[in-house]
């Protein structure tokens, strides 16, 4: 039996990036995945988020709802993972331009 395929939100603080990463994403996970509008507020499903436009007690709130949340941090440290990881993060991984980390943990969380 099949699973309806989860909504993806992509949030970032530069609009810009965020087109980016959804589109990235669309050609990456085609049909495994159905993306939010922008400016749709996440309520669950998979949220990407760049850690400057979600906190970690952001992360914690949209865990609660049931949204599983990955973290690209811009400039990765290990006290911020940890926070990120104790708020419920599903993934907390560097910006980078090799996107191939990015896809396995979208697509794990499908």
């Amino acid at each position: 039996m099949a699973n309806s395929p989860r909504t993806v939100h992509v949030k970032a603080s530069d609009a810009l990036l965020g087109r980016v990463l959804q589109t990235r994403l669309t050609q990456h996970l085609g049909g495994l995945a159905e993306f939010a509008p922008p400016d749709s507020e996440p309520k669950s499903g998979v949220v990407v988020a760049t850690s400057p436009a979600c906190k970690p007690e952001e992360c914690a709130e949209l865990v609660s709802r049931g949204a599983s949340v990955v973290v690209l941090a811009p400039v990765p440290t290990a006290s911020e993972e940890e926070r990120y990881r104790s708020a419920g993060a599903a993934a907390y991984l560097p910006m980078v331009i090799n996107l191939g980390p990015l896809y396995a943990a979208v697509a794990a969380l499908l």
